[in-house]
């Protein structure tokens, strides 16, 4: 468990389950740097730290339609819903996903002559498939669109990280 500096920027160096994460702390300032390994070290021991997954929306939306073709009658739906979504977001990574942006994409959504509810229910396969069992989020526990933390958990049954 070190600090070690690339450039400007430090990064901790840490085993969670076995695991050796290494990942930066977004800052040049080394005392920041030692507060953030410290808080990683304390999520790592208390048993709440969550490995962040870089994983795109459409990789995600691959992941999930693959289950919901086994799972759901109405999986047609939900991959119309999942090109608007990807249509706007882009390649996007799903941490990257803010309230901000969520907003930006409804107002898009309603410009575009589209009901309140088409928009809310499209944003709402969004929040399932970031809420399935807090499987895809940061180490913070960032969640798309609310100002809470997700629970963590098992990863959905249809998203393997491997």
């Amino acid at each position: 468990m070190a600090l070690y500096q690339r450039g400007r920027i430090w990064y901790a160096d840490y085993y969670a389950n076995g695991e050796r994460i290494q990942e930066s702390t977004g800052t040049a300032n080394k005392r920041e740097a030692e507060k953030i390994l410290v808080l990683r070290i304390s999520e790592v021991q208390r048993g709440v730290f969550v490995k962040p997954v870089n994983v795109t929306l459409p990789e995600f939306g691959e992941k999930y339609i693959e289950y919901a073709k086994l799972h759901k009658r109405s999986w047609k739906r939900d991959v119309q819903m999942l090109g608007n979504l990807q249509t706007f977001f882009g390649q996007c990574k799903l941490r990257d996903i803010t309230p901000l942006r969520i907003e930006e994409y409804q107002q898009a959504r309603l410009k575009q002559d589209t009901a309140p509810a088409t928009s809310n229910r499209e944003l709402a396969l969004l929040k399932h498939n970031v809420l399935c069992c807090g499987a895809v989020g940061t180490t913070s526990g960032h969640q798309p669109g609310a100002a809470g933390e997700i629970p963590t958990g098992k990863q959905p049954p249809f998203f393997n990280s491997q």
